[in-house]
């Protein structure tokens, strides 16, 4: 069945709703099926890196920028006993998945996007002779549409999952009490490290990864995991005994690096197009980076100017040349603080602590210019 939008956008995250947005502000017709529903909380950071700030005003988020608190201090510590911290040159601003989602569903929604929630898609199909794409849902839904994009995160049906050894489980709670307000902290412990900072309503995020092999002993405890190795760091051990505003939420499977499109007939955004580690604090930012990238792309393929295997092929070069690149500076940015050697791990972690320079250069690795 013929659809009357033209743009099928599967996954409701950040680059989903961004780029329907930026489609429907320029009388795009746009459907967006997501399989959850908004508001929702979602592990993450939940910090936006200051190169992200003029594309969310462009979003129409200018206000509400105004009200979520800025960060531009960062404070270090490690299970050893060692602390330090720094000015951020490129700070940012908190704000949690629960509202910030919420708020771009609704300005979605505003633009005359037509928004699927509870809609899980399972197949979409390039047909070469009527020049369009054939989508399937898990509700039985069939559409056909000009252009299919997939935001539909990193694990998904879609897409095989990526099978690299080393897997990291992620788990993130809202909590009462926090650092001061323009502070990030970065806790790490045996296995993994935590971040905490201030987010909207005074409230403040506590983030936390952990390698899965460090996890397994403890058969699916969390509460003990946090009680015998996150506390081990002290400073770590205090924000945990805080108040939690909600149970929490974790996802498991988490792994990092950019996705094949070889075998793609879809372009895609978002973290399925590629995962960076949390410790950079800008996974929120590359999926809106990725989301300004493609929307010319599609422009050009809608008004036919370039053909789809060209707009596939550019995003690849996006991928390889760009996005990849961040990536792997975050994974050296990952191992240099997860480093499994403990005389080499203690060596780093007092260094960084010790050294604010080093921290600042640490920093300045992780971001990018604006969008």
């Amino acid at each position: 069945m013929a659809s009357e939008s033209n743009i099928l956008i599967v996954g409701g995250g950040l680059a989903g709703l961004s780029l329907a947005i930026l489609l429907a502000q320029k009388d795009y017709k746009v459907q967006l099926w997501e399989k959850g529903a908004y508001p929702r909380h979602k592990v993450c950071g939940e910090f936006i890196s200051t190169e992200s700030l003029p594309f969310l005003e462009r979003l129409g988020l200018g206000e509400e920028l105004a009200k979520w608190p800025s960060i531009n201090r960062f404070f270090l510590t490690s299970e050893y006993g060692y602390a330090g911290e720094c000015n951020l040159k490129i700070g940012g601003v908190g704000v949690s998945r629960f509202h910030l989602d919420h708020l771009l569903y609704e300005k979605a929604l505003a633009c005359g996007v037509k928004v699927l929630t509870h809609s899980t898609v399972k197949k979409i199909r390039w047909d070469g002779v009527q020049k369009e794409y054939e989508v399937k849902s898990s509700k039985g839904v069939e559409e056909n549409f000009q252009l299919v994009i997939g935001s539909f995160g990193r694990i998904n049906g879609l897409l095989p999952l990526n099978m690299q050894t080393k897997k990291y489980l992620g788990v993130k709670y809202h909590i009462a009490e926090g650092p001061a307000r323009d502070t990030m902290e970065m806790h790490h412990f045996e296995g993994g490290y935590c971040g905490v900072s201030a987010i909207e309503g005074q409230h403040f995020c506590l983030c936390y990864l952990v390698d899965v092999e460090r996890f397994k002993p403890f058969g699916g405890d969390i509460e003990r995991l946090e009680d015998e190795v996150l506390s081990t760091n002290q400073f770590l051990k205090k924000r945990l005994s805080a108040a939690r505003l909600f149970q929490g939420v974790r996802t498991a499977h988490i792994a990092f690096g950019t996705t094949s499109l070889d075998e793609i007939s879809y372009p895609l955004t978002g973290d399925a197009l590629g995962f960076i580690p949390p410790i950079t604090g800008n996974g929120m930012s590359l999926a809106f980076r990725s989301a300004a990238y493609l929307l010319p792309l599609c422009e050009a393929y809608l008004n036919g100017k370039i053909s789809r295997l060209e707009l596939i092929q550019e995003q690849r070069n996006y991928a390889q040349q760009y996005l990849q690149k961040r990536i792997k500076r975050g994974v050296f940015l990952h191992n240099l603080i997860t480093n499994r050697n403990p005389l080499l791990q203690r060596t780093i972690l007092k260094g960084l602590t010790q050294f604010s320079g080093l921290m600042r250069l640490s920093a300045k690795m992780a971001v990018g210019d604006s969008f």
